[in-house]
This record gives C-alpha cells, structure tokens and sequence, in this order.
C-alpha cells in the first residue's frame, strides 16, 4: 500500500513471485511500470499477474474481503505476534516506507513480526517476505 520507492517495489513484485503469490496488487504509490521497478523486479512483473490501482485502502480490504480473501495486515499496534501458518487465501498488506498502513481499515488479522528490542521496523521487502513464508495462498496488496 503506497508504496514509493520504486526499488522496493520491484523487489516485492521478485519476492512475491519466488513466494509464490497469486497476484500482486499496488494500491496507490509508484506504478509498478517506472524503471526502477522494472529492474529490481528481475523479469517478476511479466510473470505474476498484477494490477495498479488508486481506490482507497478500505475499498479495496471490502473488495478482498468479499471475493473470499482474508486481508492480513503488518502493523505494530494492536497486533498478535505472526502465527506460524495463515492458512486460506490472504492478501498480505504491507505498507508504506514512511507511513504505513491506516491502522483505522478493516483488517482480518493484525500481526506483527517480533523483532529484537532495539530495532523497530524491517525493511518492506524483508518483512513481506517473512509474512509471505508463513501464507498458504497469497496476494500481495
């Protein structure tokens, strides 16, 4: 979600293909064509549907939600710690570099990863790939 640098980009479209991801879904953020992206996605974004869209955070959760997928979000508020197994079709959410995800929308599960005390946040890649490992069926949003 809003996601802006487009380095990471393409290396969230490279790790949600290795993860095997259904689907990768850029809600707001650099498009997913700028050739940074391009790059750093390693040839991913021609094999791994994707879409880019401008809708808000909660339509898109609500268009999710009702074809079928659990919207997992990586927050650090009020979240459980990552389970070892999500099972189900989930659509990971991570979000942006600086901002993060509204912590106001209509999630399904809130985790967040444990980390050492003296450390905050992962970079977006390394946790979308921590919270991917741990998914049956993923699309990444």
């Amino acid at each position: 979600y809003d996601v802006l640098d487009p380095g990471n980009l393409g290396a969230l479209t490279r790790t949600a293909h290795a993860l095997g991801a259904a689907a990768v879904i850029w809600v707001r953020g650099t498009h997913p064509m700028h050739p940074k992206a391009l790059r750093s996605s390693m040839g991913s974004c021609f094999r791994v549907p994707w879409a880019h869209v401008s809708l808000p955070c909660d339509e898109v959760v609500g268009l999710l939600s009702a074809g079928g997928w659990r919207n997992v979000a990586t927050l650090t508020k009020r979240s459980q710690p990552l389970p070892d197994r999500i099972n189900g079709p989930c659509a990971v959410w991570m979000g942006s570099e600086a901002h993060g995800l509204p912590e106001d929308a209509a999630w399904d599960l809130r985790v967040r990863i444990p980390m050492a005390p003296d450390i905050d946040s992962l970079s977006v890649n390394a946790a979308a790939a921590i919270v991917m490992s741990r998914v049956g069926h993923a699309a990444v949003t």
